[in-house]
């Protein structure tokens, strides 16, 4: 199986004990995007996620971005 990855930046929280919950939803509905699109989180590393997919044809490609206009019209 041939896999795609992607990095997803969410700055570097290592040392801040005091985050704010907006910034933890910020973070959270950008890593629940990536996963809806079928990434799988692989690391997470200094601010950065790192996540894998099996390889998608082009048909596939364009049948998501269907998916994803459809359901960001409904919300």
């Amino acid at each position: 199986m041939k896999w795609e990855y992607t990095l997803v930046s969410f700055g570097n929280t290592s040392g801040d004990l005091a985050i704010s919950m907006n910034v933890i939803q910020a973070i959270t509905t950008r890593l629940d995007k990536v996963g809806l699109e079928g990434w799988e989180l692989v690391s997470v590393d200094n601010g950065l996620a790192y996540f894998k997919r099996p390889l998608r044809s082009r048909a596939e490609d364009e049948i998501m971005k269907h998916f994803d206009t459809t359901r960001s019209s409904l919300v």
